[in-house]
């Protein structure tokens, strides 16, 4: 019986090449396709070998443009487009990149050119690769997002304001700036604590802190540096600037009714600010303001004390 001659190495490749999962193709120096893979096919054009076989690379890109198919074409303007990366595929010997598909999927491309007259092309789907990596990323800026916000009012926390806040300090003298900063604190809240329960303390500051956010502007800092303890910088502004704008929301809140369930609550907040000093830095200026909210407070509450 006669024996059954094995493959030889170029018939094996073939053979590889043919049923691979990633995606190889040939461009000779007219740019058009001399051989294509099933899997290539289907990346590029969601079709057969049939259908890529002698296409130009143009013709490719712009059934995938105009059909939406295949490989997202990111342009308003596909003529342009197709004139910048033809030249740049046969500039270099080697380029690597990464493409999106109209499907959702991701390919890493890899082309190379070859004495000059083709472009060897294989492409491998890397979404799984790049959905993990998407994943990550929106856990990290979660997670960043949560290290800087307070959890109860979602504005910025104290670690927040003491890193924007020094930030905007050395900002302010670097560029010889107004900077205002106050420290507010809700009167008597243990009060409505005691009497209301703690749930309807949290309601409390949950309203008064979007109550406040109302009547800042975008740029203004607003952070909760404690339990019922307040901060605001207002960057290059005037004093009088920022004194209107907490004394007009001293006033809403001393109006104010608090609903909580079938009861409504009141209360006050009181102010204590200072502009920033050549000489200051955060700890010195959240200082002296500490002192100044301390002499709002000790002088009767519900007031705006300024240093």
């Amino acid at each position: 019986m006669k024996a059954h001659n094995p493959l030889d190495n170029s018939q094996l490749l073939s053979l590889f090449v043919a049923q691979s999962n990633d995606g190889y193709a040939i461009f000779d120096e007219k740019d058009e396709v001399k051989y294509v893979n099933q899997s290539c096919a289907q990346m590029l054009l969601e079709t057969t070998t049939g259908n890529i076989l002698g296409k130009t690379f143009a013709q490719i890109m712009k059934e995938s443009y105009y059909e939406n198919r295949g490989i997202k074409v990111n342009t308003n303007n596909i003529d342009r487009w197709l004139t910048c990366v033809s030249r740049r595929r046969w500039r270099s010997t080697f380029r690597s990149f990464e493409i999106d598909l109209r499907n959702g999927g991701w390919l890493l491309v890899s082309e190379q050119v070859i004495g000059g007259k083709f472009i060897f092309l294989h492409a491998t789907d890397i979404t799984r690769t790049k959905r993990l990596e998407q994943e990550l990323l929106r856990s990290q800026s979660k997670l960043l997002e949560q290290a800087y916000k307070d959890d109860l009012t979602q504005i910025a926390n104290r670690r927040a304001f003491m890193e924007r806040g020094t930030e905007e300090i050395k900002k302010a003298h670097r560029h010889q700036k107004n900077l205002v900063m106050f420290l507010l604190d809700i009167d008597h809240f243990k009060h409505i604590n005691d009497q209301f329960g703690h749930s309807a303390g949290d309601s409390v500051l949950i309203s008064i802190t979007s109550l406040i956010q109302l009547q800042l502007r975008s740029y203004d800092i607003f952070a909760r540096i404690g339990g019922e303890e307040f901060a605001l910088i207002f960057s290059d502004t005037d004093t009088q600037t920022a004194v209107n704008i907490v004394e007009r929301i001293r006033k809403l809140i001393e109006k104010a009714n608090f609903q909580f369930e079938d009861k409504s609550i009141q209360c006050t907040i009181s102010f204590g600010g200072s502009l920033l000093l050549d000489s200051d830095d955060l700890g010195s200026i959240v200082s002296r303001v500490d002192d100044v909210l301390y002499l709002a407070k000790k002088t009767g509450r519900n007031r705006v004390e300024f240093s």
